[in-house]
């Protein structure tokens, strides 16, 4: 549970001097490697001297107070709202502490790689990766929504996919919600001119690159900004493409407050609708909860992998898989391209998701068997009746043959 604190003027933040692996933070927490840092804090793994397990300890920096005196009440809100989501796809909180060297969050650790690094590392992933992320997160968002709660600031660095080297086990966990439920838009640019950092007045914190329009331009937020970033991240890790491909703040802005859509040509097919609707400029234009967003996930792009792979198997294709890896541990199976089976069946029914909940992975469509049902053979067409008018024409032909004859046997008889 989050513990009580001193009133933020009372706390004085440590010289970042004394924050250096081996320090002895509270008497308890011995630091180790820096994991992280941003503009008002630092990360770093520790080991929890008590209880004898290793941490992370998010810390503000020496002079945070004094550039922002809001960035303490900020890193209280973080820690309040992490433990009251307490949900398995948000990285948990331990403890938050004071002590002479400031204040400090005390969280789980995380053993992975963030999506940014991922890509650095590995480059794009494969469908069915992003596929298992995609709906941890969705569910992650669920939960925190119910609690009222908006992200605000999802990004590649903010997702850190544990046990990456174990696939099927691989989890995605959803990190930093230091500026949820930020409020206004007075902004300043850090050193490479692309991050924004409110300063001042509700404490906020934002990446132009994938924030929401509305957030950009200060209008009041709802739970579809947290889908239009997340869909930003998801279309990154498929292409190895931002979509808002800015250097400069005020080139991500122009980008974001055009007309045009944001293009997803390149990424999978099955994929476009779906990430089309997830990052549409206007609110109104994107899926109003993550709940709908999931529910749209399972209907649009998860049918399309199964119609494949049902497909070739209605059509008795070789079991042998041939695999396509973007990682020595991520695979997926590589099929011919059955049209006809990919289009989902008319009016598809839409899946309930309670609150907080995510669908088991890899669930087929709700009635796949009425998908891939062969059609039951037609009936044999019944035979033709007999024509009554082959008959007659042929009893008279036969008729007009024998009287033929019988003239000539007249006409032969009356000569002789």
């Amino acid at each position: 549970m989050v513990s009580e604190l001193s009133p933020q003027n009372e706390l004085d933040q440590s010289p970042a001097s004394s924050l250096m692996p081996g320090y002895l933070l509270a008497e308890r927490y011995r630091l180790e490697e820096k994991l992280g840092s941003g503009a008002f804090g630092q990360v770093f793994a520790a080991e929890d001297t008590k209880l004898g397990r290793r941490v992370a300890i998010k810390i503000l920096r020496a002079n945070a107070a004094n550039r922002d005196p809001d960035a303490l009440a900020r890193l209280r809100q973080e820690a309040e709202i992490l433990d009251a989501i307490e949900h398995p796809n948000i990285v948990g909180v331990h403890a938050v502490e004071e002590s002479p060297d400031g204040l400090f969050i005390v969280m789980e650790l995380l053993e992975g790689k963030s999506i940014d690094q991922l890509l650095v590392a590995q480059g794009v992933a494969a469908p069915a990766r992003v596929a298992r992320a995609a709906r941890q997160l969705l569910s992650a968002l669920i939960a925190s929504h119910a609690k009222g709660v908006l992200h605000r600031d999802l990004k590649p660095e903010n997702i850190i996919l544990v046990n990456s080297q174990d696939a099927d086990a691989e989890q995605a966990k959803l990190l930093d919600f230091g500026i949820a439920k930020a409020q206004d838009t007075v902004y300043e640019s850090d050193d490479d001119g692309v991050t924004l950092v409110k300063t001042r007045g509700g404490g906020f914190l934002g990446t132009p690159r994938y924030c929401a329009p509305e957030i950009v331009v200060g209008d009041p937020a709802e739970p579809s900004a947290d889908i239009f970033s997340l869909g930003l991240v998801l279309a990154e890790w498929l292409t190895g493409k931002e979509r808002i491909n800015a250097s400069k703040q005020n080139q991500a802005l122009a980008i974001l407050l055009r007309p045009e859509a944001l293009d997803v040509s390149d990424c999978p097919e099955n994929w476009q609708p779906w990430l089309a609707k997830m990052i549409a400029k206007a609110p109104f234009d994107r899926y109003p909860s993550a709940e709908v967003a999931l529910a749209e996930f399972e209907r649009l792009v998860e049918p399309s992998s199964a119609d494949i792979l049902g497909a070739a198997a209605a059509l008795g294709a070789d079991s042998s898989p041939d695999f396509v890896s973007d990682t020595a541990d991520t695979c997926v199976r590589e099929l011919p391209d059955f049209e006809e089976f990919k289009r989902p069946a008319a009016n598809p029914p839409t899946p309930q998701i309670a609150a907080g909940q995510s669908l088991a992975p890899n669930s087929p469509p709700a009635d796949i068997s009425s998908t891939f049902a062969r059609p039951p053979e037609p009936a044999p067409p019944e035979p033709p009746a007999k024509s009554t008018s082959i008959a007659s024409a042929l009893v008279a032909t036969l008729g007009s043959f024998v009287l033929i004859l019988l003239l000539i046997f007249l006409w032969q008889n009356l000569s002789g």
